[in-house]
């Protein structure tokens, strides 16, 4: 198979100074690749940003009124040809000089019915404490291909650093605008989904080791207080794209949900009177089965 056109698209919103630390790290492109970035619900940002970047890329630059990736993502993936592989970037990582070269590889060896995953390392603004350092999510976390491939051809890909074929994502019903940043659940997720989709039209996940980004973590997203407002978007999540079963239900989640609250309240309480770990897992737990809760819960509304 020849090597496919490459797509990047990039959502941002009013981050010029980590969308342009960024495009300045793709300094080794395929021939022919291009770059598309789309700025949703922010002003801060101007094309002049985009043409302005040391890059070798052809560029393009679109604008959508409204805060929402999700719908950003499908107009930048209208703009792609059926036959483009198309990675997707977060406007804050910088990118591996071979990381593109290894996508387009990994395309042209494994054909359609794959979508592909690299590595993401991690960079942090200020080092969070080791107590807390298991219990960051995957994005301020990281993730080795050795983890990626440990979850099979059904593994899900970080938002930060995937690539799908441009025909087999516009085979799906697009980017669930309900998810992620600017969505109305509140729940994180619509790459996660997105991968869901196309495994379910046949296509599954390729680690590609090669292709690497380094997340630029800020200080910010490694507080505690950070970190369980995203394990709680996470757990919605969860709740909306997970199978609730068929069993009783009560005020619209399944009982056994229920029960999974109760349990985590007594652990929430029982952590009280203990280490400040200890109190924060306690915290996590309740925090998790809250979000799972609500997004079951959303999940039978929009499935009426």
């Amino acid at each position: 198979m020849s090597s496919p056109p490459l797509r990047i698209l990039v959502a941002t919103r009013g981050r010029p100074i980590e969308l342009d630390r960024m495009i300045r790290s793709i300094s080794d492109a395929p021939p022919g690749s291009c770059l598309v970035v789309i700025e949703n619900g922010s002003t801060k940002l101007s094309t002049e940003t985009v043409e302005a970047a040391a890059t070798p890329l052809e560029s393009r630059y679109l604008r959508l009124p409204s805060g929402n990736k999700s719908a950003a993502l499908n107009v930048a993936l209208a703009t792609a040809n059926d036959d483009d592989l198309i990675v997707f970037f977060d406007d804050d990582v910088e990118v591996h000089a071979r990381t593109l070269h290894a996508y387009v590889e990994a395309a042209r060896r494994s054909g359609p019915n794959h979508y592909f995953g690299g590595p993401v390392a991690v960079e942090y603004e200020d080092r969070p404490p080791d107590w807390l350092l298991p219990h960051l999510p995957s994005s301020a976390r990281g993730c080795s291909a050795e983890e990626l491939r440990a979850a099979g051809p059904n593994g899900t890909f970080l938002g930060a650093n995937w690539a799908a074929w441009a025909r087999e994502l516009k085979a799906t019903d697009g980017f669930d605008p309900g998810l992620g940043p600017g969505g109305s659940t509140g729940a994180t997720g619509q790459e996660r989904d997105m991968q869901r989709k196309l495994r379910a039209l046949g296509s599954r996940g390729v680690v590609v080791d090669d292709a690497i980004v380094r997340h630029q973590v800020p200080r910010s997203s490694c507080t505690p207080a950070w970190c369980l407002r995203r394990h709680h978007r996470n757990a919605i999540g969860e709740g909306l794209q997970g199978d609730a079963g068929n069993g009783a239900s009560l005020f619209g989640a399944p009982l056994w949900q229920w029960s999974r609250l109760l349990h985590a309240a007594r652990v929430w309480m029982t952590s009280r009177f203990k280490g400040r770990p200890e109190r924060f897992e306690g915290s996590m737990a309740w925090t998790r089965e809250r979000g799972r809760l609500r997004g079951l819960r959303l999940r039978r509304g929009r499935t009426r």
